[in-house]
């Protein structure tokens, strides 16, 4: 069980005490029991450490060498020389274009151009995809788990016969191995459904460290296409080193050169938070993740549920905290009524924290950027059929364009990308714009 409250879930606290919901464990975590894991999924969490020197997460030695024959189980590495890029090509109206071929498209990587050595239309049924959905299922974004998990079927109904799906959930639990049963997929999507809709559990908020895990875990040489779909509003951000437990809480921090009395309220108003129990931080950082992301080679499409603040005017914000106290009200039973004094108080907590929901809803839509996907935000519920389905149109109207490097040196260096369709400088290519090279022979 997750101790304490995250931002999140302290404004959903709000909302209802605001809009009266009904009694129950609705802020309650994962059971005391959960579920066993599949092939030690997670593990390589375990091997992290937070370097405070280089900022950044290493790899543990001694944990390395004792774990060594689970590692070769549950993490392949992807050091492959075969590139391979996912592409949507788009035209000056932003319409998709269809029936390109391999001659078609120019590859230069670090300026050097390159030939292409395997290419696959976008209605190629033959090639394997190899998807993974990444579910968020905790208290924080309850308005928009059931909506999401049967969108999450319909897709699951349409995939291609080749392509093989697995579910991993914020628990870093692989609920569902690679599989191409759909039934058995959709039966675990109902399931998560059913736990949160009857209040009965909820996800563990570590939604973060199960992308960390799927991108580190769940890909081998084998797996040509690579798809996450990263649905989550991004509230364990704070847990990731440095971690930030005033962020966390949306506690204004002490100011550094505040007085003794401020820096006491400060540390009060945490410890009042931290009798719950401390919750548990992370050994790498959001740079980390991204760039676990990045050498995985998936493409991400980030799903955030939950109203848009990153990008919005300080008005706009205003609306969108209104609007976000709207929401649960959809949710509860009839007959509840808004009280106008403490909704207000509850829309003052929300903007006086709207900079960490930016950041939050940003660490999400980093993680699809990067890898040459994109974000969506899912702000009504009913939004979550039309979201589901663009992402399968988008995995639909992509091109599998494959190629070996003229630069064979395995340098674990970040290397550019760049495809363009010949004579149409007026296309877009939409993918990802870098790679990392292999690392060294160890």
């Amino acid at each position: 069980m997750q101790s304490g409250f995250s931002l999140p879930q302290r404004i959903a606290l709000l909302a209802i005490l605001v809009l009266g919901f009904p009694s129950g464990p609705v802020l309650a975590q994962s059971g005391a029991d959960p579920p066993p894991t599949l092939k030690h999924f997670g593990s390589s969490l375990k091997r992290l450490k937070w370097d405070p020197d280089k900022k950044a997460a290493v790899e543990s030695g001694s944990a390395e060498k004792s774990n060594k024959s689970a590692s070769a189980e549950d993490v392949v590495k992807v050091d492959i020389d075969l590139v391979v890029c996912d592409v949507l090509v788009l035209d000056g109206q932003r319409k998709i274009v269809q029936n390109l071929i391999q001659d078609d498209f120019i590859i230069v990587e670090d300026e050097k151009p390159q030939q292409v050595a395997h290419f696959s239309a976008a209605d190629d049924l033959n090639i394997e995809r190899s998807i993974v959905l990444v579910f968020d299922y905790s208290s924080s974004v309850y308005p928009y788990i059931s909506n999401s998990a049967e969108a999450a079927k319909v897709l699951v109904d349409q995939l291609r016969p080749m392509d093989r799906m697995a579910i991993v959930t914020d628990d870093v639990d692989l609920m569902v191995d690679y599989t191409r049963d759909k039934m058995k997929l959709k039966k675990a999507l109902e399931e998560l459904k059913q736990r949160a809709t009857s209040q009965q559990r909820f996800g563990n908020s570590d939604q973060f460290s199960a992308l960390m895990a799927t991108a580190r875990e769940l890909f081998s040489k084998e797996d040509y296409r690579r798809v996450v779909i990263f649905q989550t509003d991004g509230d364990e951000l704070y847990l990731l080193q440095p971690a930030d437990l005033y962020r966390y809480y949306g506690i204004d921090p002490p100011p550094v050169n505040g007085s003794e009395l401020e820096k006491r309220r400060a540390q009060s108003e945490l410890q009042n938070y931290l009798k719950y129990g401390r919750p548990v931080t992370k050994s790498f950082s959001l740079k980390d993740l991204h760039s676990a992301v990045e050498k995985s080679r998936a493409t991400v499409y980030s799903v955030i549920p939950g109203i848009r603040f990153m990008g919005l005017s300080l008005v706009e914000q205003m609306e969108a905290a209104k609007k976000m106290l709207d929401y649960w009200q959809a949710v509860l039973p009839q007959g509840h009524k808004y009280q106008t004094k403490i909704r207000a108080q509850a829309l003052d907590g929300i903007m006086r924290n709207r900079d960490h929901l930016v950041s939050q809803q940003a660490a999400v839509d980093g993680a699809a950027t990067k890898s040459g996907g994109f974000t969506s935000f899912l702000e009504s519920p009913n939004q979550a059929a039309e979201i589901y389905a663009r992402i399968l149109a988008d995995m639909n109207s992509r091109y599998m364009i494959a190629y070996y490097p003229s630069n064979k040196s395995h340098d674990g260096q970040r290397r550019k990308v760049s495809i363009a369709v010949r004579n149409h400088p007026e296309y877009t290519v939409e993918g990802r714009k870098t790679y990392y090279a292999p690392q060294p022979e160890q």
